[in-house]
């Protein structure tokens, strides 16, 4: 089974943002603090822990990626007259998308995106909160 994904537009070219568990490990160990913390981080609008995570996201795609090259990509959505709530959105619903906080929320984000594919809005559950 492929692990699932959402996609964003960056560097002009459809990118796939996915969440493998290796993946939340390399975000845990750069930002060195559990994922749930970090989340909170990125919530926060903090240009590192976007950056990261969305690295993180991508990797997967390009082994040659780093947090500076992503960083690039985000400012040139923005130059190109995207936004960074959509790079913030994409990151989130992966994140969903993984199954890390349960299958209630991941369930919530695929029956959206079956409305409305391949991104959807979904908001990332507090650890503590989340049901799975």
């Amino acid at each position: 089974m492929s692990l699932a994904y959402t996609e964003i537009t960056l560097g002009g070219r459809n990118r796939k943002v996915r969440y493998a568990i290796r993946d939340l490990r390399d975000l845990e160990r750069v930002l060195a603090k559990p994922l749930g913390d970090a989340v909170a981080d990125m919530t926060r609008l903090g240009a590192e822990p976007l950056s990261i995570f969305l690295w993180a996201g991508l990797k997967h795609e390009d082994r040659g990626l780093t947090i500076e090259k992503t960083l690039d990509l985000i400012q040139e959505h923005v130059d190109a007259g995207g936004e960074i709530s959509d790079v913030r959105q994409a990151v989130n619903d992966a994140l969903v998308l993984s199954g890390y906080f349960g299958q209630k929320a991941k369930a919530e984000v695929e029956t959206a995106r079956g409305a409305n594919p391949p991104t959807a809005a979904a908001t990332v559950p507090s650890p503590s909160t989340s049901g799975g």
